[in-house]
């Protein structure tokens, strides 16, 4: 046994042992494979159809068989792999209906009656709130701290940002004025901002917006 470093590639450590028994005896008889992988010539067989499925054994009268060319087997395994998980990966995307589906039932009342607007208290909240609305954005999320930003709140705030700036969100954020002195929130706001957010703060008497890291307006 050589471990199973086929595993990636979605073969099994008893496969790999197969193939390689195949790949060091050409032409080798379904009696042999058993007792050298110590397995019974039942299991044997089921193996080798296994391989032979995926390209990695050949035979030519189904009594001896011997391991296919390495570079061909595993080009062969990267790319049905690479495959499947494209599938994979479009039937997770394709599955947010049915957070929104879930959400609709949350938002119902027990008497069956939306609620249109909902008071959230307690900083918790508030950032489990925004996280699970956020969630929802497919292009651009739009938010506001009126007050004095909490730097108790920042590792639950990166956290979360970063997770969604990762799938592509785009962030825009106004902040209160007094905030931009701490450097705390300087050290935040450069982070996120070289990933993607933006923050602004008032500038003067409503004369505009401004981005708190390289002083362009945002629109």
């Amino acid at each position: 046994m050589d471990g199973n470093t086929l595993a990636p590639l979605g073969v099994s450590a008893g496969d790999e042992a197969v193939y390689r028994m195949t790949l060091r005896s050409p032409g080798i008889g379904i009696a042999a494979i058993a007792e050298g992988c110590g397995i019974d010539q039942e299991t044997a067989v089921a193996v080798l159809g296994r391989l032979r499925e995926l390209g990695m054994v050949t035979t030519a009268d189904r009594l001896t068989f011997s391991g296919a060319d390495p570079v061909s087997a595993v080009d062969r395994l990267a790319w049905t792999r690479i495959h499947w998980l494209q599938e994979e990966i479009w039937r997770v995307a394709s599955s947010r209906h049915l957070v929104e589906s879930l959400a609709e039932d949350r938002r119902t009342g027990t008497r069956g009656q939306l609620t249109e607007l909902e008071e959230v208290e307690g900083l918790d909240q508030v950032l489990a709130c925004v996280d699970e609305l956020s969630s929802f954005a497919r292009e651009e999320r739009l938010t506001t701290y009126p007050g004095p930003t909490l730097t108790a709140a920042f590792d639950a705030v990166r956290g979360s940002d970063l997770k969604h700036l990762r799938r592509g969100v785009r962030m825009r954020t106004i902040v209160h004025t007094r905030a931009l002195g701490s450097p705390e929130v300087g050290r935040f706001v450069s982070e996120l901002s070289e990933r993607g957010a933006r923050y602004a703060a008032r500038a003067g008497r409503w004369n505009g917006w401004w981005s708190s890291t390289d002083g362009s307006p945002w629109w």
